[in-house]
């Protein structure tokens, strides 16, 4: 099988992190993630909980890794721990010649893919070099054109093909001769922005949970727009995890759905098969959230949860209760909602507070809203803009290297001059 047929390349930038995630693309390297796991591949806009085991294990060994699968259109993602050790044993196993038979460098693309839509690319997200028989590497900008074919946000495409124009290299052309200072401070300005545009090709994965009948589906329908997922007010109608590809504040996500919590060892126990197919449901969104981006929480308005809070007179005001504070900024991963407001605290949002929602009675409030609370959380700094032209770094191993050139000591631009002719 030829090496294009193997494709693991690193979306998020290399070094140890909470969650690394790896693009798979190509026969062979999905045949092998396939045969590390018996959650079968997802189809695009679904998100599987997988137990990673190296081929062959026995049963009782400790697996690999649990990692969280997100089919894409013309790849799957896969959601690990960050540690290098476990990113770099993954990529060994699903990469064909093992990384480091043929090829040097650190985790991440072997084959013939750079960043994601890069059918040619040795130079894209967390690269690694590629034997001289699979051709000549891309430029900077033809990794950019391709990239833009398959980037799930229009605005996301638009700043691509600025760069396939020349837009980046254009830019740090005149940075080589600028002034040290200044040379550092548009460094850093672009640095910046490469790492919060990354969102726009690689979209935050956002899951909705809480307990059964707590608008949960609602919520993810209305943020889709469309009905994809089935709302009754029977228990436990959700029992797997639904992904979709939406947009939050303008940027793309992955936004899931999830089974409700709530008790169910007592039927298990007893051998009920509805509940044991459940009960797996509630484990596969507990799995979710741990890999999630971000986590809605939504805990019903006149729940017992809600009732704790000190406004349980009237009104209520929508925050959390005391001794429960709302976690902000880009270090949280969790967020916690009053969903159904309406029904305690009339149709005026105006009555909600600041995190009450009614996806049912206004969804439209509930998309600006929640849009708003993830560009907060995430630290995004406002909605995702095109101005024609702007150079923007998209592929993260660049970003890292900009960003050490612009706190680096060394003031000439010869570094920086190295780095232009390499791209």
């Amino acid at each position: 099988m030829s090496l294009s047929a193997f494709s693991v390349e690193l979306l998020t930038p290399p070094g140890a992190g909470g969650v690394a995630v790896l693009c798979v693309r190509g026969a062979g390297a999905i045949a092998r993630l396939r045969g590390l796991s018996r959650a079968g591949i997802p189809g695009p806009g679904e998100v599987r909980l997988a137990i990673l085991r190296e081929p062959g294990s026995a049963p009782d060994e400790p697996p690999l890794d649990e990692a969280l699968l997100v089919g894409r259109s013309q790849w799957v993602e896969v959601h690990t721990h960050g540690s290098p050790s476990i990113v770099s044993a993954v990529v060994d196993l699903l990469t064909d010649p093992p990384r480091g038979a043929e090829s040097t460098g650190g985790a991440g693309s072997t084959g013939d893919a750079g960043s994601p839509g890069d059918a040619g690319s040795t130079g894209g997200i967390g690269t690694v070099t590629t034997p001289a028989d699979v051709g000549e590497r891309p430029s900077l900008e033809e990794r950019a054109e391709r990239a833009a074919a398959t980037t799930p946000s229009a605005t996301g495409a638009r700043v691509l093909l600025d760069q396939a124009g020349g837009a980046l290299r254009q830019e740090l052309a005149q940075l080589v001769d600028a002034e040290p200072g200044e040379r550092k401070r548009r460094l850093a300005a672009l640095a910046s922005e490469g790492g919060r545009c990354a969102r726009l090709w690689a979209p935050a994965v956002v899951a909705i949970i809480g307990p059964v009948n707590a608008g949960k589906s609602t919520l993810f329908n209305a943020l889709l727009g469309e009905e994809q997922a089935t709302v009754t007010a029977r228990p436990g109608t959700t029992r797997d995890a639904l992904g979709a590809p939406a947009e939050l504040g303008g940027w793309p996500v992955i936004l899931v759905d999830t089974a409700g919590e709530r008790d169910l060892a007592g039927r298990v126990a007893q051998g009920d098969p509805g509940a044991s197919v459940e009960a797996e449901g509630q484990r596969l969104a507990r799995g979710v959230a741990s890999r999630a981006d971000l986590v809605l929480e939504l805990s019903p308005a006149g729940s017992e949860r809600w009732a704790a809070g000190p406004w349980s007179g009237d009104p209520p005001s929508g925050d959390p209760p005391s001794g429960d504070p709302v976690r902000r900024g880009p270090a949280s991963r969790r967020l916690h909602l009053w969903s159904r407001a309406a029904e305690q605290a009339g149709p005026s949002p105006a009555g909600w507070g600041s995190l009450g929602i009614s996806a049912l009675e206004d969804p439209a409030h509930a998309r600006e809203s929640i849009g708003d609370l993830f560009i907060e959380h995430l630290g995004l700094g406002g909605r995702p803009s095109w101005v024609a032209g702007r150079p923007v770094p998209f592929e993260p191993e660049l970003v890292q290297r900009l960003c050490d050139l612009a706190t680096a000591e060394t003031a000439d631009g010869s570094a920086l001059a190295s780095l232009l002719a390499s791209l």
